[in-house]
């Protein structure tokens, strides 16, 4: 069977708009090229569109080439920033390369991601020239009619130092990435068992039991799990556990979504643990489980 290796979230839903009047938090930080941005320096001048992704989300990849088409094409009035959520720089970089993404690239370890709420990936928030945030979506986006409308109705903006007023600045600054213990260290980490918490046709939960060491070089790492069907499909989305240091038992909960088919399926749901700097792979198990999943 076919197995996938997932890290993190790509969790699919419906797209919301935001409250037109709610200000975005200011940031800044140095993107992957190196040069510095600053969301201030733009008030007043752009649109700019934040993309929250990570580098194993198969709906954030498949979106880039448009995003970067757009970007491209309007470059001018309009700023767009890629932001990864806690990965390794070495990674993101060869990501970026590879998927030939024209528009900037930060990376946070988590700060500007929790001050937006942003919980699966990928996600786009708009900030209009006035400096609220117009469009929040969690879901790939067709940036010309989304992003084109938009840009088509900004007014004036408003001035950096009116924006800054009795602000705090956002720091966005990549994980910190240890060094990876050896293979005898790495050998300490198990997931002892992956029970059913819950089974209902449109979501499935699990608990996780594991033990994770701490001896990789950080104190949290993410436990995915990743229901499989007979033929090698996966077409569920899945939100990952954040596992600390220690035995525990984490709960991974899976959803359906509008990809997933109905009916009974047998599936083989396999849970990974893994760094969430580096993607190594810690430990894995599998367990099979007849599942009925339904619109």
């Amino acid at each position: 069977m076919k197995m996938r290796f997932l890290f993190f979230v790509c969790l699919l839903m419906f797209a919301t708009p935001a409250r037109a009047e709610q200000l975005a938090p200011d940031f800044e930080g140095k993107l992957l090229s190196g040069e510095s941005f600053s969301l201030a320096d733009h008030i007043g001048k752009d649109m700019v569109v934040l993309n929250f992704f990570t580098t194993s989300c198969a709906p954030c990849r498949e979106e880039m080439p448009a995003l970067s088409k757009f970007y491209d094409e309007h470059k001018d009035k309009v700023v767009i920033l890629g932001v990864d959520v806690i990965e390794g720089q070495h990674i993101v970089k060869a990501f970026v390369e590879n998927m030939k993404i024209s528009y900037p690239v930060i990376i946070d370890s988590g700060e500007l991601t929790k001050r937006l709420n942003v919980v699966g990936y990928p996600t786009t928030i708009v900030i209009g020239a006035d400096g609220t945030i117009q469009f929040n979506a969690l879901n790939p986006i067709d940036p010309q009619s989304v992003l084109g409308p938009l840009l088509a109705k900004q007014g004036a903006g408003i001035s950096r130092e009116k924006f800054m007023e009795g602000r705090q600045t956002i720091h966005v600054v990549p994980p910190e990435v240890k060094p990876v213990a050896g293979s005898e260290a790495a050998g300490k980490n198990e997931i002892f068992g992956i029970t059913v918490a819950s089974d209902t046709p449109q979501q499935l939960d699990v608990n996780v039991d594991y033990y994770y060491s701490g001896d990789h070089g950080t104190t949290r790492i993410f436990i995915d799990c990743d229901p499989h069907t007979a033929d090698g499909g996966a077409p569920f989305a899945m939100r990952p556990a954040v596992a600390e240091v220690g035995r525990h038992t984490a709960r991974a909960p899976m959803m359906s979504y509008d990809g997933t088919p109905s009916g009974t399926v047998s599936t083989v749901i396999t849970c990974h643990m893994a760094s969430r700097l580096d993607s190594a792979q810690l430990a894995t198990k599998t367990v099979p489980h007849e599942k009925t999943w339904g619109k």
